[in-house]
């Protein structure tokens, strides 16, 4: 996540020519970047987003669920691998999370939605032309705009995108854990679908902008499990300390519980309503099913706030006064100078090294 520190100001030096001028004040702030966010974090940055406008959280969220619909549509009808739009719609959440000005770039959420697409293709090494893609996307939304004109403005939001996330183009696939943890388990092919339409479902979540790709993968496959039992009749159970790897049971079970809100809200166009129906699984009862797993999460969940309440308001206090979280202007390279960086510890270890220099 692309985060602003303070700005350092320089004075630049008067010329000979110009003694009596006066002198010019330049600004150069340091931008870096973070790979993960807490849940609390998240809340506060879209607090500031919104500025308690709740009409404009309604919007956006509003925009979300169409922006990333018509990115499953544009995926398909170009067939586009599924992690195309797994790193779109990650980009996307964090391109909110991160601008300036929220309302203004709502306007162009469609854009900004093509533009998270022309991104992760450059990254996963896909070959495929801009004009190509916009074509496709007219098709889809009925529109008969100028293309060149539609490229530059695509290409403008590519460009404020890599901005606000300070060029940091890490992204965790949950896909290639989920395929070692599937496989260690001998889980049937059934079942390995199921569990891998709920991982695509994960990436219109928050979920992959909080936890690391291995917590993500697990709690897939603990929902996967238990929606499989519970459409199934079946008492399949897993063990994640034979993995060998860190576990963070609070973790799972807050991403479990997240996963399943997002079912209740929204499992008509989800990929777990399409997977089930090609598995020729019953789903009359689903939503039942959702509600009870929704109830023992939550309580489970709420189990773990309550010990760690104590922390969760001083986190609170340090996000106020963290420079990370405040606002910040791509634009002050005009007059001066904004440097993008995504390894404090070595940007400190520069400033050490330069202060021992002098």
């Amino acid at each position: 996540m692309s985060l602003s520190m303070s700005p350092v100001p320089n004075i630049s030096p008067v010329t000979p020519q110009s003694s009596s001028a006066t002198p010019i004040i330049s600004l150069n702030y340091i931008q870096l970047a973070k790979p993960f966010l807490t849940k609390n974090e998240i809340s506060y940055m879209f607090n500031n987003a919104i500025k308690s406008d709740e009409l404009l959280a309604i919007t956006y969220k509003t925009k979300k669920r169409e922006a990333f619909r018509f990115m499953i549509e544009l995926s398909r009808a170009l067939r586009f691998p599924t992690k195309i739009l797994q790193n779109a719609c990650f980009f996307y959440q964090r391109f909110y999370l991160l601008c300036d000005d929220m309302k203004k770039y709502l306007k162009s959420y469609l854009e900004i939605s093509i533009a998270c697409i022309l991104v992760s293709l450059k990254m996963n090494d896909y070959i495929k032309k801009l004009n190509v893609v916009l074509g496709e996307a007219n098709k889809i939304l009925n529109a008969d705009g100028d293309i060149d004109e539609q490229r530059r403005h695509v290409l403008y939001m590519e460009k404020k995108m890599m901005e606000f996330g300070s060029f940091d183009l890490r992204s965790y696939s949950v896909e290639s854990f989920l395929i070692k943890f599937v496989k260690f388990y001998g889980f049937d092919k059934e079942l390995c679908f199921l569990i891998w339409s709920i991982c695509n479902d994960l990436y219109l979540t928050e979920l992959t902008l909080q936890l690391p790709a291995h917590f993500n993968a697990m709690a897939v496959i603990e929902l996967g499990v238990r929606i499989w039992n519970e459409v199934k009749k079946d008492s399949i159970k897993v063990d994640f300390n034979q993995l060998g790897t860190k576990i963070s049971e609070e973790n799972i079970i807050s991403a479990v519980n997240e996963m399943l809100q997002f079912y209740l809200d929204n499992y008509d166009w989800s990929f777990i309503k399409t997977s089930l129906s090609e598995l020729e699984i019953s789903s009359g009862n689903i939503s039942d099913s959702f509600i009870n797993l929704k109830i023992e999460f939550s309580e489970k969940e709420d189990e773990f706030i309550k010990k760690s309440k104590t922390i969760s308001n001083d986190e609170s206090n340090c996000i106020a006064k963290d420079c990370f979280f405040k606002s910040r202007d791509t634009e002050i390279g005009k007059v001066g100078s904004l440097r993008f960086l995504y390894n404090r510890k070595a940007y400190m270890n520069e400033l050490s090294h330069s202060h021992g220099e002098r």
